[in-house]
Protein backbone atom coordinates (compact mmCIF):
# COMPACT_ATOMS: atom_id res chain seq x y z
CA UNK A 1 0.00 0.00 0.00
CA UNK A 2 2.95 2.48 1.09
CA UNK A 3 4.62 1.76 -2.22
CA UNK A 4 1.56 2.20 -4.51
CA UNK A 5 1.18 5.77 -2.72
CA UNK A 6 4.43 6.54 -2.94
CA UNK A 7 4.29 5.98 -6.55
CA UNK A 8 1.61 8.26 -6.97
CA UNK A 9 2.88 10.88 -5.07
CA UNK A 10 3.39 14.44 -7.02
CA UNK A 11 6.97 15.82 -6.59
CA UNK A 12 7.81 19.38 -6.43
CA UNK A 13 8.06 20.95 -9.73
CA UNK A 14 5.80 17.85 -11.20
CA UNK A 15 3.43 19.23 -13.48
CA UNK A 16 -0.63 18.23 -14.12
CA UNK A 17 -2.46 19.52 -17.21
CA UNK A 18 -5.51 20.03 -18.00
CA UNK A 19 -7.71 21.38 -20.29
CA UNK A 20 -7.77 24.85 -18.84
CA UNK A 21 -4.96 25.65 -16.88
CA UNK A 22 -1.07 23.87 -16.27
CA UNK A 23 -0.96 22.90 -12.56
CA UNK A 24 2.61 22.89 -11.22
CA UNK A 25 3.06 20.97 -7.24
CA UNK A 26 4.73 23.77 -5.17
CA UNK A 27 4.80 21.65 -2.19
CA UNK A 28 2.62 18.57 -0.48
CA UNK A 29 0.59 20.12 2.30
CA UNK A 30 -0.49 16.55 3.35
CA UNK A 31 -1.63 13.27 3.07
CA UNK A 32 -4.39 10.75 3.87
CA UNK A 33 -5.70 7.18 3.24
CA UNK A 34 -7.06 8.30 -0.05
CA UNK A 35 -4.61 10.62 -1.65
CA UNK A 36 -2.43 13.66 -1.34
CA UNK A 37 -3.12 17.73 -0.85
CA UNK A 38 -0.15 19.67 -2.95
CA UNK A 39 -0.30 23.84 -3.13
CA UNK A 40 -0.21 24.33 -6.62
CA UNK A 41 0.77 27.50 -9.24
CA UNK A 42 -0.89 27.73 -12.20
CA UNK A 43 0.04 29.32 -15.37
CA UNK A 44 -0.69 32.59 -14.06
CA UNK A 45 2.11 34.01 -10.98
CA UNK A 46 -0.98 34.61 -8.56
CA UNK A 47 -2.64 31.76 -9.11
CA UNK A 48 -2.16 29.66 -5.97
CA UNK A 49 -4.40 26.69 -4.97
CA UNK A 50 -4.63 23.47 -3.28
CA UNK A 51 -4.53 20.44 -5.14
CA UNK A 52 -6.57 17.27 -4.19
CA UNK A 53 -5.72 13.47 -5.12
CA UNK A 54 -7.48 10.45 -4.91
CA UNK A 55 -5.95 7.42 -5.97
CA UNK A 56 -7.29 4.95 -8.34
CA UNK A 57 -7.05 1.22 -7.38
CA UNK A 58 -7.15 -0.72 -10.91
CA UNK A 59 -7.97 -3.91 -8.59
CA UNK A 60 -11.38 -2.45 -6.94
CA UNK A 61 -13.72 -2.11 -9.68
CA UNK A 62 -16.11 0.26 -7.71
CA UNK A 63 -13.37 3.47 -6.62
CA UNK A 64 -14.05 4.91 -3.22
CA UNK A 65 -15.01 8.11 -5.19
CA UNK A 66 -14.62 11.06 -2.36
CA UNK A 67 -14.00 13.19 -5.16
CA UNK A 68 -16.89 12.57 -6.82
CA UNK A 69 -18.52 13.47 -3.70
CA UNK A 70 -16.90 16.83 -3.47
CA UNK A 71 -16.92 18.00 -6.98
CA UNK A 72 -20.66 17.23 -6.58
CA UNK A 73 -20.88 19.60 -3.55
CA UNK A 74 -18.73 22.49 -4.81
CA UNK A 75 -21.01 22.20 -7.98
CA UNK A 76 -23.60 22.81 -6.15
CA UNK A 77 -22.24 25.83 -4.32
CA UNK A 78 -21.30 26.85 -7.57
CA UNK A 79 -24.87 27.42 -8.45
CA UNK A 80 -25.76 29.39 -4.75
CA UNK A 81 -25.56 32.87 -4.10
CA UNK A 82 -21.79 33.58 -2.67
CA UNK A 83 -23.34 34.98 0.24
CA UNK A 84 -24.83 31.58 1.26
CA UNK A 85 -21.52 29.74 0.47
CA UNK A 86 -18.86 32.23 2.45
CA UNK A 87 -17.31 29.50 4.26
CA UNK A 88 -16.89 27.20 1.83
CA UNK A 89 -13.36 26.67 -0.44
CA UNK A 90 -14.31 27.23 -4.59
CA UNK A 91 -13.39 24.32 -6.90
CA UNK A 92 -11.24 26.04 -10.47
CA UNK A 93 -10.59 22.67 -11.76
CA UNK A 94 -10.92 18.92 -11.80
CA UNK A 95 -9.29 16.23 -13.93
CA UNK A 96 -7.65 12.72 -14.01
CA UNK A 97 -5.04 10.47 -14.68
CA UNK A 98 -4.40 6.36 -15.29
CA UNK A 99 -3.45 6.56 -11.55
CA UNK A 100 -5.48 9.25 -9.44
CA UNK A 101 -8.32 12.15 -9.61
CA UNK A 102 -7.94 15.36 -8.94
CA UNK A 103 -9.24 19.01 -8.18
CA UNK A 104 -8.14 22.49 -7.54
CA UNK A 105 -9.55 24.97 -5.16
CA UNK A 106 -9.10 27.65 -2.96
CA UNK A 107 -5.83 27.08 -0.67
CA UNK A 108 -6.65 27.47 3.43
CA UNK A 109 -4.43 27.70 5.52
CA UNK A 110 -4.13 25.91 9.32
CA UNK A 111 -6.83 23.73 10.34
CA UNK A 112 -8.49 24.63 13.97
CA UNK A 113 -7.03 21.30 15.16
CA UNK A 114 -3.72 23.05 14.31
CA UNK A 115 -4.38 26.53 15.94
CA UNK A 116 -6.27 25.17 19.22
CA UNK A 117 -2.33 24.36 20.31
CA UNK A 118 -1.86 27.89 20.67
CA UNK A 119 -3.83 29.31 23.64
CA UNK A 120 -7.37 30.41 22.12
CA UNK A 121 -9.37 33.37 23.99
CA UNK A 122 -12.96 32.62 24.70
CA UNK A 123 -13.78 35.68 22.16
CA UNK A 124 -11.86 33.71 19.87
CA UNK A 125 -13.90 30.42 20.58
CA UNK A 126 -17.20 32.24 20.60
CA UNK A 127 -16.27 33.77 17.32
CA UNK A 128 -15.03 30.03 15.99
CA UNK A 129 -18.18 28.73 17.13
CA UNK A 130 -20.49 30.87 15.57
CA UNK A 131 -19.20 30.97 12.50
CA UNK A 132 -18.42 26.64 11.98
CA UNK A 133 -22.07 26.52 13.32
CA UNK A 134 -23.36 28.75 9.73
CA UNK A 135 -20.75 26.47 7.48
CA UNK A 136 -23.10 23.93 8.82
CA UNK A 137 -26.28 25.50 7.85
CA UNK A 138 -25.16 26.23 5.02
CA UNK A 139 -24.34 23.03 4.16
CA UNK A 140 -27.55 21.59 5.23
CA UNK A 141 -29.42 24.55 3.24
CA UNK A 142 -27.75 22.81 -0.19
CA UNK A 143 -29.33 19.30 1.31
CA UNK A 144 -25.90 18.12 2.23
CA UNK A 145 -24.59 16.49 5.78
CA UNK A 146 -21.22 16.77 6.30
CA UNK A 147 -21.28 13.72 9.12
CA UNK A 148 -17.60 14.12 10.02
CA UNK A 149 -17.59 17.60 11.91
CA UNK A 150 -14.10 18.19 13.84
CA UNK A 151 -11.38 20.43 14.33
CA UNK A 152 -9.80 18.96 11.43
CA UNK A 153 -12.27 19.81 9.07
CA UNK A 154 -12.39 23.59 9.70
CA UNK A 155 -9.68 25.95 8.52
CA UNK A 156 -8.61 29.47 9.02
CA UNK A 157 -8.37 31.05 4.97
CA UNK A 158 -5.15 32.91 3.76
CA UNK A 159 -5.01 36.97 3.98
CA UNK A 160 -7.43 38.92 3.29
CA UNK A 161 -9.87 35.96 4.34
CA UNK A 162 -7.82 35.06 7.45
CA UNK A 163 -10.96 35.82 9.65
CA UNK A 164 -13.02 33.29 8.09
CA UNK A 165 -13.75 30.09 8.82
CA UNK A 166 -14.00 27.29 6.08
CA UNK A 167 -15.21 23.96 6.09
CA UNK A 168 -13.01 21.17 4.47
CA UNK A 169 -13.58 17.17 3.59
CA UNK A 170 -16.59 16.45 2.87
CA UNK A 171 -15.55 12.84 1.28
CA UNK A 172 -18.39 11.22 3.61
CA UNK A 173 -20.79 13.85 3.31
CA UNK A 174 -24.01 12.51 2.19
CA UNK A 175 -27.38 14.30 0.19
CA UNK A 176 -30.55 14.19 2.90
CA UNK A 177 -33.25 15.52 0.91
CA UNK A 178 -33.94 14.25 -2.81
CA UNK A 179 -33.73 16.48 -6.13
CA UNK A 180 -37.66 17.61 -5.01
CA UNK A 181 -36.24 18.84 -1.17
CA UNK A 182 -38.09 16.19 0.19
CA UNK A 183 -36.77 14.43 3.46
CA UNK A 184 -35.04 11.08 2.29
CA UNK A 185 -35.76 7.84 4.20
CA UNK A 186 -33.90 6.44 6.29
CA UNK A 187 -32.31 3.07 5.78
CA UNK A 188 -32.99 0.79 8.71
CA UNK A 189 -28.85 0.36 9.05
CA UNK A 190 -25.85 2.44 8.22
CA UNK A 191 -22.15 1.34 8.82
CA UNK A 192 -19.88 3.51 11.37
CA UNK A 193 -18.29 6.41 9.34
CA UNK A 194 -16.32 9.54 10.85
CA UNK A 195 -14.55 9.58 14.17
CA UNK A 196 -15.23 8.19 17.02
CA UNK A 197 -14.27 11.25 19.40
CA UNK A 198 -16.65 13.70 17.61
CA UNK A 199 -19.31 11.07 15.97
CA UNK A 200 -22.89 11.48 17.23
CA UNK A 201 -24.92 8.80 18.98
CA UNK A 202 -26.68 7.48 15.92
CA UNK A 203 -23.50 7.07 13.96
CA UNK A 204 -22.33 4.59 17.27
CA UNK A 205 -26.00 3.19 16.59
CA UNK A 206 -24.98 2.67 13.00
CA UNK A 207 -28.27 4.33 12.30
CA UNK A 208 -29.08 6.83 9.52
CA UNK A 209 -27.71 10.59 10.64
CA UNK A 210 -29.71 13.41 9.91
CA UNK A 211 -29.39 17.36 10.49
CA UNK A 212 -29.27 16.85 14.14
CA UNK A 213 -25.86 14.52 14.06
CA UNK A 214 -23.68 17.47 12.51
CA UNK A 215 -25.02 19.56 15.37
CA UNK A 216 -24.18 16.97 18.26
CA UNK A 217 -21.06 16.32 16.65
CA UNK A 218 -20.58 20.00 16.25
CA UNK A 219 -21.17 20.48 20.17
CA UNK A 220 -18.74 17.91 21.09
CA UNK A 221 -15.98 19.97 18.59
CA UNK A 222 -16.54 22.86 20.43
CA UNK A 223 -16.92 21.37 24.01
CA UNK A 224 -13.22 19.79 23.13
CA UNK A 225 -12.12 23.18 22.09
CA UNK A 226 -13.42 25.34 24.93
CA UNK A 227 -11.42 22.40 27.17
CA UNK A 228 -10.35 18.63 26.00
CA UNK A 229 -11.10 17.55 29.57
CA UNK A 230 -15.40 18.29 28.65
CA UNK A 231 -14.74 15.25 26.90
CA UNK A 232 -15.18 12.62 29.37
CA UNK A 233 -14.41 9.85 26.36
CA UNK A 234 -10.93 11.38 25.03
CA UNK A 235 -9.02 8.78 25.74
CA UNK A 236 -11.19 5.77 25.57
CA UNK A 237 -10.86 3.88 22.70
CA UNK A 238 -13.68 1.65 23.24
CA UNK A 239 -16.86 2.41 20.51
CA UNK A 240 -19.35 1.39 22.67
CA UNK A 241 -17.91 2.80 25.94
CA UNK A 242 -17.39 6.27 24.16
CA UNK A 243 -21.66 5.80 22.98
CA UNK A 244 -22.12 5.45 26.89
CA UNK A 245 -20.15 8.71 27.91
CA UNK A 246 -22.12 10.89 24.98
CA UNK A 247 -25.30 9.94 26.27
CA UNK A 248 -24.41 10.76 29.99
CA UNK A 249 -22.84 13.87 28.41
CA UNK A 250 -25.67 14.71 26.43
CA UNK A 251 -28.21 13.72 28.58
CA UNK A 252 -26.75 15.50 31.57
CA UNK A 253 -26.74 11.93 33.92
CA UNK A 254 -22.49 12.46 34.07
CA UNK A 255 -23.23 15.59 36.95
CA UNK A 256 -20.20 17.18 35.58
CA UNK A 257 -19.80 20.87 34.53
CA UNK A 258 -18.53 21.62 31.66
CA UNK A 259 -15.62 24.20 30.87
CA UNK A 260 -17.02 27.43 28.55
CA UNK A 261 -19.78 29.57 28.49
CA UNK A 262 -23.16 27.89 30.80
CA UNK A 263 -25.10 28.51 27.65
CA UNK A 264 -23.72 24.98 26.33
CA UNK A 265 -26.50 23.53 28.66
CA UNK A 266 -28.99 25.01 27.05
CA UNK A 267 -27.86 24.15 23.44
CA UNK A 268 -26.64 20.75 23.92
CA UNK A 269 -30.92 20.54 26.00
CA UNK A 270 -31.77 21.61 22.27
CA UNK A 271 -29.42 19.74 20.29
CA UNK A 272 -31.07 16.46 22.33
CA UNK A 273 -34.79 17.50 21.66
CA UNK A 274 -34.12 17.40 17.94
CA UNK A 275 -35.58 14.24 15.99
CA UNK A 276 -34.55 13.33 12.74
CA UNK A 277 -36.79 14.81 10.41
CA UNK A 278 -36.52 18.24 12.30
CA UNK A 279 -35.09 21.66 11.02
CA UNK A 280 -33.00 22.88 13.70
CA UNK A 281 -33.64 26.72 14.81
CA UNK A 282 -29.65 27.60 14.17
CA UNK A 283 -30.11 31.09 15.13
CA UNK A 284 -31.37 29.98 18.34
CA UNK A 285 -27.79 27.86 18.98
CA UNK A 286 -26.62 31.37 17.46
CA UNK A 287 -28.21 33.28 20.34
CA UNK A 288 -27.43 30.83 23.16
CA UNK A 289 -23.80 31.46 22.08
CA UNK A 290 -24.32 35.67 22.06
CA UNK A 291 -25.94 35.43 25.66
CA UNK A 292 -23.17 32.89 26.75
CA UNK A 293 -20.47 35.62 25.49
CA UNK A 294 -22.27 38.14 27.14
CA UNK A 295 -22.21 36.91 30.63
CA UNK A 296 -18.44 35.47 29.77
CA UNK A 297 -18.06 39.81 29.02
CA UNK A 298 -16.97 38.84 25.70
Amino acid sequence: QKEKRKKNRLDQGQIVKSKINTWTVAEILGSGGFGYVYKVNGEKEAEIYAMKTEFIDPKQRKSTDRLKIEMTIFAEFNQTDLDKTKHFLKMVDKGQSESFKWIVMTLVSHSLDVLRRDYLDTMTLVFISLQTLTAIEQLHDVGYLHRDIKPHNFAIGVPPKDTTIFMIDFGIARRFVDRDGKLRIPRQSVRFLGTVRFASRSCHNEKEQSRKDDLESWVYMILDLFSPENLTWRRVTDRSKVAIYKHQLITRQDGKDIEGPKEMYKIIAYVNELGYADVPNYEKIRDFLMEGAKEEKV
